[in-house]
């Protein structure tokens, strides 16, 4: 695991400091109602007329951040780590620690939580961000399935939504929010970067085995 954790906590560090960070945390911290009170404090000949409308300035820059941070961060795009670590590891997708193996998933979700914090995303944006883009990739996976294959080798569960959870971020799987958690909250501790591996590794290891769900399996060594 802490070959794992270095790569991605190398890959946090180093993406914090992006154009594409830098640009949504400038987009995001555009503030409508501290420019709304500036304005009202000018003298009033400097107010005739009809006035901006910050507010929607606000969201046409939060959306913009969103736009970037979606090209970052999707499917098969720079910062999914998911086929980089399959390469890696020759198609392995599970890792072992301890009695456990920890499945690759995780990694680039406590990069997403991490360092989109840095660019000035909230930590509710970022989870129903990703349980938007779980039913985006599952639907059609899904679909493909139903379409090519007999009911009985059918393995894709497609869209699944957790009764418990509200929000988007409820089509996420638990892995997954966890994951993102741990993200944000090293985030929290670090917020301006320098987290290493062994941050890293406490976050993971910290949580209860029973709670990661399919994000771990117990280790079983090969038998001869």
């Amino acid at each position: 695991m802490e070959e794992l954790a270095t790569y991605i906590a190398g890959e946090m560090n180093a993406n914090i400091k992006s154009p594409e960070v830098r640009q949504t945390r400038d987009l995001n911290s555009f503030d409508a109602a501290a420019k709304m009170k500036e304005y009202e404090a000018l003298p009033f000949y400097l107010r005739l007329g009809p006035g901006p409308d910050f507010y929607s300035m606000a969201a046409g820059m939060q959306a913009k951040a969103f736009a970037i941070w979606a090209e970052r961060v999707g499917q098969n795009r720079p910062w999914d780590h998911k086929p980089i670590l399959a390469a890696k590891y020759d198609g392995v997708v599970y890792h072992k620690q301890g009695d456990y193996d920890y499945f690759y998933d995780i990694w680039s979700n406590i990069h997403y939580g991490d360092v989109g914090r840095v660019g000035g995303l909230s930590e509710s944006i970022l989870l129903d961000g990703a349980g938007a883009e779980q039913i985006v990739s599952d639907t059609p996976r899904k679909a493909v399935e139903v379409l090519q294959k007999p009911k009985e080798e059918r393995k894709l569960p497609g869209p699944n939504r957790s009764a418990d959870i509200d929000g988007l971020r409820a089509w996420d799987d638990a892995p997954d929010r966890i994951s993102i958690s741990i993200g944000i909250k090293l985030f929290s501790q670090n917020p301006t970067g320098g987290i290493t591996a062994q941050m890293v590794m406490k976050e993971v290891l910290a949580v209860a085995p029973g709670a990661w769900g399919k994000g771990i399996r117990e280790h079983k060594c090969k038998q001869n």
